[in-house]
């Protein structure tokens, strides 16, 4: 477990670690620091990618079998790799990467550069509370996932370009960008919402629909998701059933919806701008989607690249607080960081006997392990 914590902790002290620009020179230090130049997300960033890239086959419960994939593909046509399958870029990724390199090591440090590099960039754009980003981040299903899901975590970093298009409105290249997406795995489908929600102005005054909305989204979870999946019966068959308890569906579903009521509650929607309440959207749509979780394992698969805004929409919830709300502001960031940080060491010491979620643990490195 002792990588993940210093993760956790080399994380926190470059939060207080920044970077000024003097005479074209370049220097870092404490006394540089300041809350929109520390480098608290770039170093979390960095130490993920070496530990996705490092890691042992063991660490992650499907990479063991990616590992076969791989090996065989390296000594069949393409035609035979791709037969059967949808979501042939990874496919194709595999088999050309498979020509220059037969390593499999090697593949799987290219594959968390390119999982990693995209959400680093969208993280790090705004580095006010980024101690608080990063717990988020931490604490969130996708952060295990991606010790175990190649395909979609690479369909994941593609969400985090499309949302790039997305802000500079560029339609064409946001559409491209979806559908490479999909080439890695089907579920990118659900990115194609982002950009008409981006710019859809949900608001403070609009609670009295967004509301029940929730409400009845989770009491007839049943009944309205198995009248999606008559629209997406080719994609619903091919994930497994969750429960609550395997999933952790219902306490995802509580944590969602106390952050959207504070990002509709407690900031001045006057002062935000554009940007947060279009990101507060994705953060509700997260909410619509969590609560179906508990029904089909397909819920979960398009959550993650809504989940992936939230450590981006929670934060800038604090940058414009009502004047009323500046203290519970004030007070509610640190609880937070406070709360997350002792969640996640309990949640991994408590998971650690049974091998943490995804088998995730132990951490072993690939010269340790196989």
């Amino acid at each position: 477990m002792f990588p993940y914590f210093f993760l956790l902790s080399a994380s926190f002290l470059f939060c207080f670690i920044g970077k000024q620009r003097k005479n074209n020179v370049f220097g870092a230090g404490i006394n540089s620091f300041t809350a929109e130049n520390n480098l608290g997300v770039a170093a979390f960033f960095l130490l993920l990618f070496l530990m996705l890239a490092l890691r042992s086959v063991t660490v992650g419960r499907d990479i063991i079998k990616y590992k076969r994939f791989f090996t065989r593909s390296v000594y069949e046509p393409f035609s035979q790799v791709v037969s059967g399958t949808s979501e042939v870029l990874y496919w194709l990724l595999m088999w050309v990467f498979g020509k220059i390199s037969k390593e499999f090591h090697v593949f799987l440090a290219f594959l968390a550069l390119i999982s990693t590099y995209p959400i680093y960039r969208l993280y790090n754009q705004d580095r006010r509370h980024s101690f608080l980003k990063i717990l988020l981040f931490l604490n969130s299903s996708l952060f295990v996932m991606l010790f175990s899901g190649l395909r979609q975590s690479v369909a994941i970093a593609v969400g985090a370009i499309a949302f790039h298009f997305v802000k500079k409105k560029r339609p064409i290249l946001f559409i491209v960008s979806v559908l490479v997406a999909m080439g890695f795995h089907s579920s990118a489908f659900i990115l194609f919402p982002m950009y008409p929600l981006f710019y859809f102005r949900l608001k403070r005054k609009h609670l009295y629909i967004i509301v029940p909305l929730v409400v009845v989204c989770f009491i007839f979870n049943g009944s309205i998701f198995q009248l999606l999946l008559g629209f997406l019966s080719s994609l619903g068959s091919r994930f497994e059933l969750l429960s609550y308890s395997s999933s952790g569906a219902y306490t995802s579903l509580i944590l969602y919806v106390l952050f959207a009521l504070f990002s509709y509650i407690v900031p001045d929607e006057e002062k935000t701008g554009n940007e947060f309440i279009g990101l507060r959207n994705f953060l509700l749509l997260a909410v619509l989607l969590q609560c179906f979780t508990p029904i089909h394992g397909l819920a979960m698969r398009m959550n993650y690249y809504y989940i992936l805004f939230i450590p981006v929409a929670v934060p800038m919830a604090f940058n414009h607080p009502l004047e009323k709300w500046k203290n519970v502001a004030q007070w509610a960031n640190v609880i937070m960081c406070v709360f997350f940080t002792v969640y996640f060491i309990y949640t991994f010491v408590s998971t650690a006997p049974t091998g943490g979620a995804l088998d995730t643990i132990p951490y072993i490195p690939f010269w340790q392990g196989a």
